[in-house]
């Protein structure tokens, strides 16, 4: 019983800590601009804004993610 007690209360005592949870990790993305943005993970939708642009998109196989054009 002893041995089943002591991951709970390891967690319990890291919970009572008040340490911050581990960030997830993200990619940084930096624009031609010098605009960082976070991204943590890949995106599944695209809203295209300009039709050369969606053009590309289906052009590499990537049709399937529009969602906006």
């Amino acid at each position: 019983m002893t041995r089943r007690l002591l991951p709970s209360l390891a967690l319990l005592g890291t919970l009572a800590c008040g340490r911050p949870a581990p960030a997830p990790t993200a990619t940084v993305v930096v624009d031609d601009a010098g605009d960082s943005v976070a991204v943590r993970a890949p995106a599944h939708r695209v809203v295209s804004l300009i039709p050369a642009t969606t053009e590309l998109l289906f052009a590499i196989g990537a049709g399937d993610a529009v969602v906006g054009r």
